[in-house]
Parts: C-alpha cells; structure tokens; sequence
C-alpha cells in the first residue's frame, strides 16, 4: 500500500477562509492548481471549475452553532436563502471578507448569494469508511484508486465530478503535489476518530498507472 506524503493533521478546530495574508497567498497558490486541473486534465469543451468551499454552521470550537447559514443579497445584505452546515459551494467573487457563492450539492441547486468567510472553510478532512482508515485516491470517479491518503488528511478541493454512483470531488493534500478524487460523502470539516485498539483496515488494491488521465 502506497501514501502520498502526509499533511499536518493539525488540531482539528475549524478555519476560517481569507483571514490571513498567508491563507490569500494559498489561495492564489489554488487559484493556479484549479486553473491547470481544468486546462489539462478536464476533457476539452468541459465548464472550468471554479474554487470549492465547504459552508460550515460551526464555532471556532468545532461545535455546531448554525444549522443553516444566511446567504445575502450583499455584502451585509438581506437574506435571500439558507444553505445547510457541509454543503459545498463554488465562489462566484469575493469582496474583502465576504465571498460570492452558487451551491453544488447540500442545497437547491444553484441557490446563491453572499456570505462572510467565516462561514466557509478552505480546508478540510478526508474521512473514509471506516473513519480510521487510509483514503483512497481515485483518477477517475469509481476507478481502482491509484494511491491512499492518510485517515483524515487534510486538503483543499480542486474540482467536482457527477458520476452515476454521486458526486466525486479533486481533493490535494495540503503538502504534497497529488491530485486525485474522492467521493463528497467523505469531506468532513472535521477529523474522523482515531483506530481503536485492535481495529483491522483492509488492504487497498492500487493501480499506480490508474493516475488522473491528461488530456492533450
């Protein structure tokens, strides 16, 4: 079994988007990482993607505090709709703190509007069933995957793919290179537990030509 480098797991508290200048320079950095994603492995005459954001109901904690999360007609606006704690969303413009956003899977599709960062999180967790073990990362949707991520890595979502059996998302590693997909059921904003004494993962078969197919 083959692990792409590990990411610092880190504390597993939220984050909270474009609250720094070094998250902005990240986001500049994903900015790139999505543009050649669609460029040069996206087939040719698809949409390019846009940033990915997890909407998150959830205090600097980690607690649920939200269940639903205001989307504006504005910044500091009037309410236009709600979206649910997880769903994921795709930006749409940003303006100083608050964030442009249309819904991708969680809520009505392409419900959109205007929300602070500190609803939306940049980064998050791959959690697999089960929670404590390693991820498999996938070329394509429903592929034999070609590499695993550690239990509860953490990444930036790149890209999305609805496939017959749900919707898959591009996920990278915070620390390393690897671009490859996974199901959406398994984005979590926070990590899975930890194995327990004497819990057994089983072995993944990896095709390590099985990578993200280029297209020319």
């Amino acid at each position: 079994m083959r692990f792409v480098r590990r990411s610092d797991a880190g504390s597993g508290q939220p984050r909270h988007v474009l609250t720094s200048p070094a998250f902005r320079i990240a986001t500049a950095v994903l900015a790139a990482v999505v543009a050649v994603w669609a460029l040069v492995l996206r087939p040719a005459g698809e949409a390019v993607a846009r940033p990915l954001l997890l909407v998150s109901g959830r205090d600097d904690h980690g607690a649920l505090a939200q269940a639903e999360v205001a989307l504006l007609d504005g910044p500091d606006g009037s309410a236009v709709g709600t979206v649910p704690d997880g769903t994921l969303v795709e930006v749409l413009g940003t303006r100083g703190e608050w964030i442009e956003v249309r819904a991708i899977v969680g809520a009505p599709v392409d419900v959109a509007g205007w929300v602070n960062d500190f609803f939306l999180r940049g980064q998050v967790h791959v959690v697999a069933d089960p929670p404590a073990c390693p991820v498999p990362l996938a070329g394509e949707p429903g592929a034999t995957p070609y590499a695993t991520l550690r239990p509860s890595e953490q990444v930036v979502l790149v890209d999305h793919h609805l496939a017959p059996d749900g919707l898959w998302v591009g996920v990278q590693p915070l620390q390393d290179d690897a671009i490859g997909l996974v199901p959406f059921a398994w984005v979590r904003e926070l990590p899975g537990p930890v194995a327990s004494e004497g819990e057994a993962c089983e072995d993944v078969t990896l095709d390590p030509e099985a990578v993200p197919h280029q297209h020319g």
